[in-house]
């Protein structure tokens, strides 16, 4: 289990309310950030998410979701991203 916060700014306002409704940003958010931290959570240890690489996985999920909004072209500028809690599954604790 991973949290996260993403701080995000509207860029571009015309863009922004045209290109996606409404409706459906904190889907796109949702789903654009999950992807990208999955993929980057898949590429590291459980050791590196917890303390040895966090700050850096933190810093590539950013641009990864940046990239991935720049390619919506939604007018929308990542501020920030900050992981707050890694609880690794029960069954694979005492690994």
């Amino acid at each position: 289990v991973v949290e996260w916060d993403v701080q995000y700014r509207v860029r571009d306002p015309q863009k922004f309310l045209f290109r996606i409704e409404p409706a459906d940003l904190d889907l796109v958010l949702r789903a654009a950030a999950q992807s990208g931290m999955n993929r980057l959570l898949g590429d590291h240890s459980m050791d590196e998410a917890l303390v040895g690489k966090r700050e850096e996985i933190a810093h590539e999920a950013r641009i990864g979701l940046q990239k991935t909004l720049d390619a919506y072209d939604c007018g929308i500028e990542i501020a920030g991203l900050q992981m707050q809690r890694i609880d690794p599954p029960t069954s694979v604790r005492p690994a």
